[in-house]
């Protein structure tokens, strides 16, 4: 589990590596949903769903694969905590170990703290800049690749 900060140049996918990952943004503010999916496009994500709400991005994870989930922290009525809770609780293990990237526009380290202790691989203050973005996509599919 890391922050935003954490940057390493060990053998994890580069941006360039990254095109063949299906990653889900799960983000209750329409604009800020297509903005996260331009800019893990942007890094070279190739695919990007975008979904408004926590039971919907359970659902669509028991229907279609995903490398990794970006997830608002701060959503209503399922809040992202509750969202990593039930993820993370999944009788599929494949679907309870997916990587899980929190973003939040919070800044009290106690959402932190309840972020990664609820199963989060990273976590990271929104704005995010690209670069940023793209050392939390290698971030968690290091993660996932340790699982």
């Amino acid at each position: 589990m890391a922050d935003a900060e954490a940057t390493d140049s060990g053998n994890v996918a580069s941006g360039a590596d990254f095109a063949q990952l299906r990653v889900l943004a799960v983000e209750d503010i329409d604009i800020m949903r297509e903005v996260l999916c331009a800019m893990l496009q942007a890094v070279g994500v190739g695919h990007c769903v975008g979904v408004a709400a926590g039971a919907r991005a359970l659902e669509l994870l028991a229907e279609q694969p995903f490398d990794l989930v970006f997830c608002d922290l701060t959503m209503a009525p399922m809040d992202g905590l509750e969202f990593l809770r039930r993820l993370r609780g999944h009788p599929e293990p494949l679907l309870a170990n997916l990587p899980v990237v929190v973003l939040t526009g919070r800044t009290e380290p106690s959402c932190r703290i309840s972020a990664l202790g609820a199963g989060a691989s990273a976590f990271a203050i929104k704005p995010v800049p690209l670069m940023a973005l793209q050392d939390l996509v290698r971030v968690a599919l290091r993660e996932r690749a340790g699982r």
